[in-house]
């Protein structure tokens, strides 16, 4: 089994247009907090998003979850 790879090398200021980035929908206090911690961090909050997900994906899912992950987002390519 192989950990999850995807994005797995996050590339900082690779930057992305407008017309690649997606909404999501976060509570206000949330959105607060990734605005500041962005702005201390100096980077994107797509950025900021990316490495909490990589953190998460390595540190809260087992292998089996990550191949889980891998497959559902290699049909969707």
């Amino acid at each position: 089994m192989t950990p999850f790879q995807e994005d797995s090398n996050i590339q900082k200021k690779n930057s992305l247009s407008a017309a690649d980035r997606k909404n999501i929908k976060v509570s206000p206090k949330s959105l607060s907090k990734i605005k500041a911690i962005c702005t201390i961090k100096d980077m994107k909050n797509y950025e900021f998003i990316d490495e909490m997900l990589a953190y998460y994906i390595a540190n809260n899912l087992n292998s089996n979850e990550q191949n889980n992950l891998n497959d559902i987002l290699s049909v969707r390519k």
